[in-house]
């Protein structure tokens, strides 16, 4: 009887394990963030909607009463609220601007209308749970939000203290070994502490990893954690933004910049240099053909001479108007990569993104000329580096056509007057007019967003090959 007790599995657990493992998880960020969370949301919202009521004529309150889009605007204002704004400020801008005549949804154009003053918010990185506690009017509900957020803060101290003495490697990986000295490990503590607290809420249970890419938007209270760790970690400041996108935000901004690089002009800078000196090289044989022209001979060989001359001329002429088209389209590319140069930036690092969280992702060049040089390279029969022909051989075999770059240059150059000319009339519209002007481009856009976001799930070239099915080879092949 005693070997059966003894021979306990380990899975049944004693009644003081039971009640050490409820204790935890009542004490857990993972019980008591949900609570905070839909209470701080709760009388944010009560509060957000009581200034509304107070702006708007009865009328419209009724019908804001009943709009859909209530939740929504609700979220926009507590981000908005994390984010430092003040929001009952932001509410009597957002409702003065214009009367709701004609509006189908007066959340939805008070949502826009917010957006423009507030842009895309992100959270103050607050580092306590205190700290990211909002105003609330009623004392009892205030009182035990406060209580709530205080517990939360000192399981985050808990959760520090655990941390510094199990030495964790995501922890050691970004804040280093736990410092001796006291003042500096108890820094240490508190920054752990508030990374723990933030994986234990999440439930983010990686190693190696400390806290992953950020929340969706839809969660503003646990994004807020988010940007707490992240500073208390003193990660990089430069790449926020990026590690705070989600999978398809970043999906977007690639696809973004595809959009723009479908309309960049060709890249010819090795052409203009080439076209350079072959003019230059025309124009002085030309130069020695007039002057051997000129030489006292007969008229035969003098007649001969002069044709040759003639002949290089032209040449030395065609070489100019060859280099001056070429320049055309430099130009335009410059004028291009200029323009693109925000979009393009955040492709890259969207990319970069992409690929550190999902190793063997396999995505489309960022570039389609990327692909269409590989082709004409394949195409080509180029030799590898280091193989005997000269390099100026295997440029004579494709040569980019002038007529089709130049007219490429020219849309360009129309598509970047347009939008300079759009923006002079942006900053004259009014934001309401500016709004559903927007909202109708981004219809336009709508299925090319949704055709990047489409690329997921995220799946490796490995993945991909392993679900093809092996293919028998064709008879004769």
């Amino acid at each position: 009887m005693l070997a059966g007790v003894l021979d306990r599995e380990q899975g049944d657990m004693t009644g003081t394990e039971v009640m050490r493992r409820e204790l935890d998880l009542a004490a857990s960020l993972a019980t008591l963030a949900p609570v905070w969370t839909d209470l701080t949301r709760a009388c944010s919202t009560r509060r957000h909607e009581v200034a509304i009521r107070a702006l708007l004529p009865q009328g419209d309150w009724q019908r804001f009463r009943e709009d859909a889009e209530r939740g929504t605007l609700a979220r926009l204002l507590r981000v908005a609220e994390l984010a430092g704004h003040d929001t009952d400020g932001v509410i009597r801008h957002a409702v003065g601007k214009r009367d709701f005549a004609g509006a189908r949804s007066i959340a939805a154009v008070l949502h826009g209308r917010i957006q423009r003053i507030v842009g895309t918010p992100e959270p103050v990185a607050a580092p306590s749970y205190v700290a990211r506690t909002p105003v609330i009017d009623d004392p009892v509900n205030r009182a035990f939000a406060f209580e709530l957020a205080a517990a939360m803060d000192a399981r985050a101290a808990v959760l520090g203290q655990e941390a510094a003495l199990d030495r964790p490697v995501w922890a050691l990986s970004i804040l280093g070994e736990v410092p001796a000295d006291p003042v500096e490990r108890a820094d240490w503590t508190r920054r752990a502490g508030i990374a723990a607290a933030y994986r234990e809420e999440r439930s983010w249970s990686s190693e190696t990893d400390a806290i992953g890419p950020a929340p969706e938007r839809a969660s503003p209270e646990l994004r807020a954690s988010w940007y707490a760790a992240y500073a208390a970690l003193r990660m990089p400041e430069l790449d926020r933004e990026t590690r705070a996108a989600t999978d398809d935000e970043l999906l977007v901004r690639r696809a973004a910049y595809q959009r723009e690089a479908a309309w960049a002009p060709q890249y010819v800078a090795g052409d203009l240099r080439e076209a350079h000196l072959a003019e230059d090289a025309c124009r002085a044989d030309a130069v020695m053909a007039w002057q051997q022209a000129d030489a006292p001979r007969d008229w035969a060989e003098r007649s001969l001479a002069r044709q040759q001359a003639l002949a290089l001329s032209s040449r030395a002429q065609q070489a100019g108007a060859r280099r001056q088209a070429l320049e055309q389209i430099a130009e335009a590319r410059v004028a291009w990569h200029e323009v693109t140069e925000p979009t393009r930036q955040r492709a890259l690092a969207a990319d970069a993104e992409l690929r550190r969280r999902h190793p063997g992702i396999d995505l489309p060049p960022l570039h389609p000329q990327e692909q269409h040089a590989a082709a004409i390279a394949a195409q080509a029969g180029w030799p590898e580096r280091g193989d005997a022909e000269p390099s100026a051989s295997r440029h004579t075999e494709v040569r980019p056509d002038i007529e089709v770059a130049l007219q490429a240059a020219i849309r360009a150059r129309r598509i970047i007057a347009e939008r300079q000319r759009q923006a002079h009339e942006d900053a004259n519209l009014e934001s309401d007019d500016l709004m559903r002007r927007r909202q109708a481009e981004a219809l336009r856009e709508a299925d090319a967003r949704r055709n990047a976001v489409r690329q997921e799930p995220l799946a490796s070239r490995r993945a991909r090959r392993q679900a093809q099915p092996d293919l028998e080879p064709e008879a004769g092949g």
